[in-house]
């Protein structure tokens, strides 16, 4: 399974001043760093949870089956477009709600499908008071620690606070 981006967030879920708050940052020279921080950080949590937090366009290419799930789908909005490898319209299925939207097709296909669809919240207050922490200690984490090893330790391993914020909420896949 694939998963693109085709259109990230307009909004992240914790605005940089939230950040500077959180940090004790008085200065503005570091804005355009934080607001990195946050985007990062937002994707690796998006990541950990299998969810999108605010409302993105993904794109997903995947086996067709008789139900196929639509990856990180809990606050789906609308399906776009689903289309064959050869690029052909499908049709004959329904889209399913549950805790990720699945299509459930009449009969399953031959190859991959690929569903190019909308989900996420509209709004931040919409997204996990416990996500938005987590964001703000894993760009908190990235931003003292700027350099990729410090006493010995890697700091692209997540902190294990940030993991014990994310873990409720992760959406387990098989």
């Amino acid at each position: 399974m694939l998963i693109r981006v085709i259109k990230p967030p307009a909004d992240e879920p914790v605005t940089v001043e939230q950040l500077k708050e959180y940090l004790h940052v008085d200065c503005d020279s570091e804005d355009a760093l934080l607001s990195q921080l946050i985007s990062a950080a937002r994707k690796t949590a998006e990541e950990y949870q299998h969810k999108a937090y605010m409302t993105q366009t993904l794109e997903v290419t995947t086996g067709w089956e008789k139900e196929t799930e639509l990856p990180r789908s809990e606050f789906f909005k609308e399906l776009i477009s689903l289309t064959d490898e050869k690029g052909n319209a499908v049709s004959g299925y329904t889209v399913k709600p549950d805790l990720n939207y699945k299509l459930v097709f009449d009969k399953a296909g031959n190859g991959q499908l690929t569903a190019t669809y909308i989900t996420g919240v509209t709004d931040a207050a919409q997204v996990d008071d416990m996500v938005k922490l987590a964001i703000m200690q894993l760009a908190c984490h990235w931003y003292e620690n700027r350099l990729p090893v410090t006493d010995g330790k890697s700091v692209a391993e997540m902190p294990f606070s940030v993991r014990c914020l994310l873990a409720p909420g992760e959406v387990v896949t098989l």
